[in-house]
C-alpha cells in the first residue's frame, strides 16, 4: 500500500472513492493507490467531487497534511458514522484526526485504563478486549462513549485479533470497527516508514 501514479487532486479523488469502496465492501482495499481508471474517472468527472478533490489537494500541496491524512481522516470519521461529508476534510478537523494517532494521547488513554482497573481490577490490559456475551468489549464501550480515543484500540488491534479465538460472535458493529481500526493502523504504519509521510 503506498502512493502511487499521480501527486495531484486526482490522487485526492482516488482516496476518497477507494475510502468509500473499502467501508461499502468486505474485500481489503489498497486505499492509497491511484490507478489509470480513477485517473480517468476523475478526468470526466465534474461538480461536487472534483471540486472537493481540488480543494484537498491545494492543503496537501501546500503541505498543511498528506495523502495517508486524508485516508486516515476519512476512515476514522467512520468507525462511528456511516456517512462522511468531504467538506469536512478541512484543515482543523484532519489536525485534530491527526494528533489523535500521537504517543502522548496513547498515553493519556493508558493512565485512563489505569484509573478503571483501580476498580474493575482486570489482570492484563487484553482482559479489556475481550467479548463479552452481547458481541462488545469493554475498550470499544470506552472508546465508543469518547472516554479514550480510538488509537488506543487500533495500537493493540493487530495483537487482539491474532489471539481471538475463532468461535467468538462479534456484533456487526465492532467487526466494522475492528475492520477498519486494521486499515488505520496499516495507514499509520506505512505513513510512519515513509520519508516525509507523502
Amino acid at each position: 500500500m503506498q502512493i502511487v501514479n499521480c501527486n495531484s487532486s486526482a490522487q485526492v479523488f482516488a482516496i476518497i472513492k477507494n475510502v468509500e469502496k473499502f467501508i461499502e465492501g468486505t474485500e481489503d482495499i489498497d486505499i492509497l493507490e491511484c490507478s489509470k481508471g480513477q485517473t480517468i474517472q476523475y478526468r470526466r468527472s465534474k461538480g461536487y467531487y472534483v471540486q472537493q478533490s481540488k480543494r484537498i489537494f491545494n492543503d496537501v500541496a501546500i503541505s498543511y497534511y498528506t495523502f495517508y491524512d486524508i485516508a486516515i481522516y476519512m476512515l476514522y470519521s467512520y468507525l462511528f458514522k456511516d456517512k462522511v461529508l468531504l467538506w469536512d476534510i478541512k484543515l482543523d478537523n484532519v489536525l485534530k484526526c491527526v494528533k489523535t494517532f500521537t504517543l502522548s494521547q496513547l498515553k493519556e488513554d493508558k493512565d485512563i485504563i489505569k484509573r478503571i482497573n483501580e476498580e474493575i481490577k482486570f489482570k492484563d490490559i487484553l482482559d479489556y478486549f475481550e467479548i463479552k456475551e452481547d458481541g462488545y468489549n469493554i475498550i470499544f464501550s470506552l472508546t465508543k462513549k469518547s472516554l479514550i480515543s480510538p488509537y488506543f484500540y487500533i495500537n493493540y488491534c493487530k495483537n487482539i485479533l491474532t489471539n481471538r479465538k475463532e468461535d467468538v460472535i462479534l456484533n456487526d458493529e465492532l467487526r466494522r470497527f475492528e475492520r477498519i481500526s486494521l486499515k488505520i493502523n496499516n495507514i499509520l504504519k506505512i505513513k510512519t516508514n515513509s520519508i516525509g509521510g507523502r
